[in-house]
């Protein structure tokens, strides 16, 4: 192969994985977590497990609009997950927001008890 080819080949490659890297970095909304230390701090608690995906999408929720939540880990800690069976957890996230317990992942019901506006790109 043509030298002049295999440059251009190259770069043509490299200028299709800036061009992926860029598009995938502005649809990437950063946040800043929102977790807080103390459950005296938080508006929210969170019974979940670090691999969930619907606790990521929890976290994520929350912490885009800036609402305090405090974490129990039920796969590390014996007293945590305990109470999220007495709580009548079956499956992760159980939320509780003030007296609600939510089961799941219902974004449209958390949203609602802390008062977040819909998101636009829902609709």
């Amino acid at each position: 192969m043509n030298p002049t080819k295999t440059i251009y080949a190259m770069f043509f490659i490299l200028l299709l994985g800036l061009i992926a890297f860029i598009a995938v970095a502005a649809t990437t909304s950063s946040y800043e977590s929102t977790q807080v230390h103390s459950i005296e701090q938080a508006k929210v608690i969170i019974y979940g497990t670090p691999q969930c995906h619907y606790c990521k999408k929890t976290r994520k929720l929350l912490s885009q609009n800036v609402i305090a939540y405090f974490e129990y880990d039920i796969s590390s800690n014996k007293e945590a997950y305990n109470t999220f069976v007495k709580l009548e957890g079956r499956g992760t996230p159980l939320i509780i927001i003030g007296n609600q317990v939510i089961k799941g992942f219902d974004e449209s019901r958390i949203r609602k008890l802390l008062n977040i506006e819909q998101d636009p790109k829902a609709s």
